[in-house]
């Protein structure tokens, strides 16, 4: 099995880790809550660039860790994206405050791939087995690990030739030399041996799992007849895998209208950028109301807008709709503002909220990407004096419950306390990285140069 050793090689890693982004890493796996990392190395910084972490955790766990996470993006430590298209799993990227550098974890709360796709994996299924139960971030037995690993291979239908798979199986080979349990590994051998996942190397991988967790914990997959519902409602108003159009919210003085000028103004792949109220004023219905219905309301354009608002929301889903049908795919739009903005009310005073007719984004409406730019208040009144700091942070606690909780959704969440120029860049590479949109990824030498000092 000599050959197989030899196959081991260390996965490139990153020139240099900036030190926000570290401490950031190093917050993750001593924070409040309990995640069991699936495979992969030693949770570090380090360690963290090369490929996606996969973490099973609670829903508690999860809401826990992305709450504190938004909380680093409004102290202007990092930017973090929260992409979710089932209730069961978000993929999460944190990144460094200049974009360059990020580390994307799947958090599971469930995970589907047990027999063949028809049992999931819960924490709870696995707490007792964790080898560090005091740990933020535990793993588990070698044995259970490396089965956990076989039954994904099978789920997934993986290549088993890639470096990746090729490398972890090898990885699990080289621990198993040490270890007693014969019959893994020569599974593992077996898989690396003849490429392929056996049915006896299937079963015995199975079996283990049963017996070594609390089975009591492990869910039955519903049968996909169940789901018709869910999957009707996704395909209305989920969020798009690839889109090109995304929206920009942030409160009165948050820097997203000149944000996206300054994008579009650097990058020739964004097109257009479109003023989201346009979708409803600019139609017929929305000016005959503004003279027949608002003088009789004494109310200025925007308190007569929040009266309005379940009218305003359904006019800016169907404008929405249209754009969307004949965009270009060459080129990428910038919306300032969302549709869920048309159904806040109270915005500019202490108590924003959402309207009444909150309801109606479960059943209207597309969720396509958004970007929602939190800067301090410092910052916002340097920029606009119109909303009060009870009424600003209220609008950013709202807009992180709305976007990132909810499923299914694909929010960035961009501290925008920076400078333009250095804010533009950063927003490009994330929006690059993260494929959200169709943008470029140039950027002048020294504004590099200069992102690279202040990352260290």
């Amino acid at each position: 099995m000599s050959q197989f050793i030899k196959q081991l090689k260390p996965p490139n890693r990153p020139a240099e880790i900036g030190r926000a982004f570290a401490e950031c890493l190093a917050e993750i796996k001593t924070g409040p809550w309990k995640f069991i990392q699936l495979r992969g190395e030693t949770f570090a910084a380090e360690n963290l660039t090369d490929d996606d972490v996969d973490l099973l955790g609670t829903r508690e766990s999860v809401n826990v860790l992305l709450k504190t996470c938004f909380e680093w993006v409004r102290a202007g430590r990092c930017h973090i994206r929260i992409r979710s298209r089932k209730e069961n799993k978000i993929e999460f990227t944190l990144f460094s405050l200049d974009g360059r550098q990020s580390a994307l974890f799947d958090l599971w709360m469930t995970l589907p791939q047990l027999d063949r796709g028809r049992s999931s994996l819960t924490y709870e299924a696995c707490q007792s087995a964790v080898i560090d139960a005091n740990e933020s971030i535990q793993r588990l037995p070698l044995d259970i690990e490396a089965s956990v690993y076989v039954q994904h291979l099978i789920c997934k239908k993986k290549n088993l030739n890639t470096p990746t798979v090729q490398h972890r199986l090898t990885t699990y080979f080289q621990r198993f030399l040490e270890s007693r349990n014969v019959e893994l590994r020569d599974v593992v051998s077996s898989i690396l041996l003849n490429e392929t996942v056996s049915p006896t190397a299937e079963q015995i991988s199975l079996q283990y799992l049963k017996r070594n967790l609390n089975t009591s914990h492990l869910k039955r997959n519903q049968q996909q007849t169940s789901t018709i519902i869910a999957k009707l409602q996704t395909a209305g108003i989920g969020t798009p895998r690839h889109s090109s159009m995304v929206t920009m919210i942030g409160c009165d003085g948050a820097g997203k209208t000149t944000l996206a000028h300054e994008l579009k103004k650097h990058d020739t792949k964004i097109g257009r950028i479109k003023t989201g109220k346009h979708f409803y004023r600019k139609s017929l219905s929305y000016k005959l109301a503004v003279i027949f219905i608002r003088p009789l309301l004494f109310q200025d354009r925007e308190r007569f807008d929040e009266i309005l608002a379940p009218f305003v929301y359904l006019r800016a889903c169907l404008g929405l709709r249209l754009m969307l049908l004949f965009s270009s795919k060459n080129s990428s739009t910038l919306i300032d503002r969302s549709l869920i903005d048309f159904l806040y009310v109270d915005r500019k005073t202490d108590a924003p909220r959402f309207s009444k007719f909150h309801w109606l984004r479960n059943l209207f409406g597309v969720r396509i990407p958004n970007v929602h730019c939190i800067a301090s208040h410092e910052t916002v009144m340097k920029r606009k004096q119109e909303v009060t700091k009870q009424g600003h942070f209220r609008y950013d606690e709202d807009m992180f419950q709305e976007f990132a909780l909810r499923c299914p959704t694909d929010a960035v969440l961009f501290n925008n306390d920076g400078e333009l120029d250095a804010s533009r860049i950063a927003m490009q590479r994330i929006l690059s990285k993260s494929g959200v949109c169709t943008v470029s990824n140039d950027m002048p030498e020294h504004v590099a140069q200069h992102n690279n000092r202040n990352a260290a």
